[in-house]
């Protein structure tokens, strides 16, 4: 999997449209809302050789261990992890709270089952026994749902290096072999989360058509194919609001990395729940990647999250599992689930004044109940809905959840539009910084637009739907021209941009400069990892920085101020978890 995070929906691997073909075999994957994915084999093993090579690692582990094929061999023989158990691991992602799992059977052509069609499986590794064998039993036991990950692409990585330049190749009976002996031998198989593909489509389509064939009731990502895909699957980002065709984020809990890398730059609690709840609102679902150890346990940070994310669920998963994203769209404010005759508000703004305004709903509130922590006061009007929330209420660390109780049901209004589209005052600004060790964007850029994303959207799907490159370029010229701000694809996905300060930065800064003063009410801010511990935003005035907001947890960071203006805005990084900061996103409205 490649490791990119922007908050847009880029829909790796498109869907099709929610039809009544779709609906029976859907329905329980859109009920659930939350699912843990697994990415487990001897890469976890690798940082060590990798460094002995002579080569740096790098973001993510996966783009860094190009080590040959032989030297690979070498290591996955090794691999014994004594303290795996499949049993402990699938009580912890029931308690977690997710109803189903995603185990990567075949990543990096390894195969964590004992495969009669190679030697590179588990059966040739110290450990030896079946993990896939283990893990389809357990999660059965535990009553999960059950995905099996498998890729396709890398094959240098397998006994047939080049067999995939030639149709007739030996290499694609190889992998057709491989996946019906996964649909065949461990009972009934849920999902198959495809990933990569042929380049050749009628290979592509022997896959689908035999999985279909054995596991009738299965569903799959688009990776393989487009058309046949029964839903999204955003890598590394936030899908936005979408009710037209399912859609899952699937994120890493441990930084960029799919892989455990050390167990460095875990998400916080806060965070993962926040992009839970996002994903719910947004019309989709989360399935949280757990890298484990390559002894077999899972980290204590990693555990820690996901018990508190099952206790967090136990006490308002009402308002997430069963659900369906809106009434409103979601928005800087955050995002809303709907069930019933109840609306769930989740609030994910910093909001200086308290007070969330939302355009009212055409119906009548008959009471509301703020379950979190805190106080609200709510008042409702003809054409709003009014929220007064106190200091607790509005804790950056605190997921903000409001009941509305409706004379009607929320389910047949349609979505309601919250934020006004308009350009970031930083668009085309001037970006500078204390230190860059990235800086995929020139640095007289502004770092992402995500006001942008309906476009970057449209431009994606095209991509994805396979629309020439030529009318994907005319289409980005004109909204170009529409907007006077420049778009940028990055090489393999979009929008591979971001800074990051360099190694030995000890006070870290970005800076964006509109070029002339402006007056700005909100700051929206993406990091790109879970580092930054200790923050301040500053403004500059009469030669010297002012500063207007200092936290504890940037990651994903939203905030509305009284109006500031200002000409030059940095981001002010005071202690970090030990890396390098890095910022993917930087708007101010």
């Amino acid at each position: 999997m490649v490791a990119v995070f922007c908050l847009s929906f880029t829909n790796t691997g498109c869907s099709a449209d929610k039809n009544n073909e779709t609906e029976d075999k859907m329905q329980w994957f859109r009920d659930a809302k939350f699912g843990i994915f697994v990415h487990w084999n001897h890469i976890s093993m690798l940082a060590p050789y990798i460094e002995e090579e002579g080569k740096v690692p790098g973001e993510d582990i996966e783009q860094t261990k190009r080590l040959p094929f032989d030297r690979m061999k070498e290591i996955h023989k090794k691999f014994n992890p004594v303290n795996y158990n499949a049993d402990e691991w699938l009580k912890l992602f029931k308690r977690s709270g997710a109803k189903y799992l995603t185990f990567t059977t075949y990543h990096t052509q390894i195969s964590m089952f004992d495969n009669p069609y190679t030697d590179y499986d588990i059966s040739n590794t110290l450990y030896k026994k079946d993990i896939v064998k283990e893990i389809a039993e357990a999660t059965r036991r535990e009553g999960l749902k059950l995905f099996w990950y498998y890729g396709i692409a890398q094959p240098q990585w397998t006994d047939y290096p080049d067999g995939h330049k030639d149709i007739n190749s030996p290499y694609y009976d190889y992998i057709y072999n491989s996946v019906e002996h996964l649909l065949t031998n461990y009972g009934k198989i849920d999902g198959m989360w495809w990933d990569g593909r042929h380049p050749y489509q009628e290979r592509n389509i022997e896959l689908i058509e035999m999985a279909k064939k054995h596991q009738p009731h299965i569903i799959m990502t688009g990776r393989l194919s487009r058309e046949h895909g029964d839903f999204g699957t955003p890598e590394q980002q936030l899908g936005t609001f979408n009710l037209d065709w399912d859609w899952e984020s699937c994120i890493p809990i441990e930084g960029v990395n799919w892989h455990y890398y050390g167990g460095k730059d875990i998400k916080s609690l806060s965070t993962c729940l926040r992009m839970l709840v996002s994903c719910a609102g947004g019309g989709g679902n989360l399935i949280l990647n757990i890298s484990p150890m390559p002894d077999g346990s899972i980290q204590p940070e990693q555990k820690a999250v996901l018990e508190g994310m099952g206790k967090w669920l136990d006490k308002y998963g009402k308002g997430i599992y069963k659900t369906e994203g809106g009434p409103y769209v979601s928005g800087n404010w955050g995002t809303s689930t709907r069930i019933d005759d109840k609306v769930y508000i989740y609030l994910f703004q910093q909001l200086e004044d308290g007070v969330l305004e939302l355009p009212a709903l055409p119906a009548k509130v008959l009471n509301y109940s703020l379950l979190s922590e805190g106080n609200c006061e709510f008042e409702q009007t003809p054409n709003k809905f009014i929220f007064s929330f106190d200091k607790i209420a509005s804790n950056p660390d605190v997921v903000t959840v409001v009941e509305l109780k409706l004379d009607k049901s929320p389910m047949d209004i349609d979505p309601v539009k919250t934020d006004t589209f308009n350009i970031p005052l930083t668009a085309d600004c001037e970006v500078t910084a204390s230190s860059q060790k990235f800086f995929i964007t020139p640095p007289n850029t502004v770092i992402y637009h995500s006001k942008l994303d309906p476009y970057v959207g449209d431009i994606m799907r095209q991509r994805n739907e396979m629309v020439e490159q030529k009318e994907r370029q005319a289409f980005m010229t004109k909204k170009q021209n529409e907007f006077g701000i420049t778009f940028k694809l990055g090489p393999r996905h979009f929008k591979q941009r971001y800074w990051m300060a360099a190694d030995d930065d000890s006070i870290p800064w970005i800076e964006v400069n509109m070029k002339e003063p402006v007056t700005f009410s909100q700051a929206h801010i993406l990091e790109h990892h879970n580092r930054i511990k200790d923050f301040e935003l500053q403004y500059f005035e009469n030669n010297a920085w002012v500063s207007f907001y200092r936290g504890k947890q940037l990651n994903y960071f939203y905030y509305k101020n009284k109006p500031i203006t200002a000409q030059r805005v940095r981001i002010l990084v005071h202690e970090t978890t030990g890396g390098p900061p890095a910022v993917k996103m930087f708007d101010l409205f």
